[in-house]
């Protein structure tokens, strides 16, 4: 059974030095496989009623693409540019150790299969 862990990076006032205690913890961890998000505030939680009340935060809809590939949200401290960068560093510095590039490349069961997970990274990493 595949062991995965999900994480999350770009919390309000959260620092570059703490994002990248986040990768690392990814790392220490035996996982064989890892989700790396960037904060998203939904309304209604208690983090988004914060935010907004601060004027730090506007949900609009209509132009909102909230999913786990996408940020919606750049805390004050850091760039968009900045968050998207550790998030692509938290995914190759996990992925391309050879223990787990080796171990995803021998689980590929098809052409179709190894498209597959070639689209879904190009998709996070993009996004």
């Amino acid at each position: 059974m595949a062991i995965g862990g999900f994480f999350v990076i770009g919390f309000p006032s959260e620092t570059i030095e703490e994002i990248k205690g986040t990768i690392d913890f990814s790392r220490e961890l035996n996982l064989d496989r890892i989700a790396i998000s960037c904060f998203q505030p939904y309304p209604g939680t208690e983090e988004y009623n914060k935010l907004v009340e601060r004027g730090d935060y506007k949900f609009d809809l209509t132009n909102s693409k909230h999913s786990l590939h996408t940020i919606s949200y750049v805390p004050k401290n850091l760039t968009r540019k900045v968050l998207k960068k550790w998030r692509i560093k938290a995914f190759t510095s996990f992925y391309l150790r050879p223990r787990i590039f080796i171990k995803l490349v021998k689980e590929i069961r098809s052409l179709e299969h190894m498209k597959y997970i070639i689209k879904r990274g190009l998709r996070w990493l993009s996004n």
